[in-house]
Order: C-alpha cells, then sequence, then structure tokens
C-alpha cells in the first residue's frame, strides 16, 4: 500500500522580524526616493535657470529692437520735420529787418498736424508764435533752455525734450 501523506503548514515569521523586515522596506524605499528626488531637483533647478536666463536675453533683445525701432522713428521724424525749421530761416534771412516778422508768416510754416507751434525768439527779447501765444510779462526767450541750446550749438540742433509753458507737454525745439 503507497499512502503520501502530505503535512501542509503555514509558516509564519515571528511579529518582531515581521516588522523588521517592514522596516527594512520603507527604508529601502525612503533611500530610493531619496537618491532620484536629489537628481530630479538638480534638474529642475537647472531647467529653471536655463529658462529664467534664455527669457531675460530674449527681453533684452526685444527691448533692445524696440528700442531701436522709437530710435529710428524718432530720428527720421525729426530729419522730416526739421526741414520746416530750414526753410522758415532761410525765409526769415531772405527778409532781412525781421522786426515786421507775423505769426501769419510762421503759421505758413506751421501747417503740419506733429509740428504743435512755431516760435522764434530774438536776442531783443521778442518772441513770435504762430499760433498767436503772447508771453507772460517780462518772459525773455533767451533765458529758456530750448534758445540757450540752440544758440550753443550754432547751428541746426535740436533742443532736449522740456515742458512747453505753453501746452504742459513735452516737446523738443529745432
Amino acid at each position: 500500500l503507497d499512502i503520501n501523506i502530505v503535512i501542509s503548514t503555514k509558516l509564519e515569521m515571528p511579529m518582531a522580524q515581521a516588522g523588521d523586515a517592514m522596516k527594512l522596506k520603507y527604508k529601502m524605499i525612503l533611500i530610493f526616493m531619496t537618491v532620484s528626488l536629489i537628481p530630479m531637483l538638480a534638474i529642475a533647478y537647472l531647467g529653471y535657470d536655463y529658462i529664467s536666463n534664455e527669457s531675460r536675453a530674449n527681453i533684452d533683445r526685444y527691448l533692445d529692437a524696440k528700442n531701436d525701432e522709437a530710435y529710428q522713428y524718432i530720428d527720421n521724424w525729426l530729419r522730416e520735420n526739421s526741414n520746416v525749421i530750414v526753410d522758415l530761416g532761410l525765409y526769415l534771412d531772405s527778409i532781412g529787418d525781421q522786426s515786421n516778422v507775423t505769426p501769419e508768416q510762421l503759421k505758413i510754416y506751421g501747417d503740419n498736424p506733429d509740428i504743435t507751434d512755431i516760435y522764434v525768439g530774438y536776442e531783443d527779447k521778442r518772441f513770435i508764435s504762430a499760433i498767436g501765444w503772447k508771453p507772460p510779462a517780462g518772459y525773455d526767450p533767451r533765458v529758456r533752455p530750448w534758445y540757450m541750446d540752440i544758440k550753443k550749438a550754432g547751428k541746426l540742433s535740436f533742443s532736449r525734450p522740456y515742458i512747453d509753458l505753453e501746452t504742459y507737454r513735452y516737446v523738443i525745439s529745432v
């Protein structure tokens, strides 16, 4: 007679050994996560730093291009509108005695929407405005920054921007 006897038993670890195994498992997971997280953080920082630097460089290039564009626009505008002043200067030189120059004579040269006013200041303190603006009593154009800057240059030039006494807006004198 052949008899096979199978005895099945469940082997259980003592609780202390099971807890140690779980601790080891959690320690291994923690070590793995730490080892994985450090390179991820380094890569994230390097990526942020690269993107930040590239963004700044792109913004700087964009602003430089816009600055150049604005410079070209202003330069072209000044060149085009300075021709009006050159023509007016030639006209005033051609009439010789300028003691009778009127605002109407200046208006002929100011028919341009970009020109707010054409005015002339003289050494004898006279001031004539194409739009007829009358300066306050005691006004001396010779002490105004636009007059001094252009007088100092002695040729066609552009003043620094300044606030106009009539419009209270920034203007440039030619």
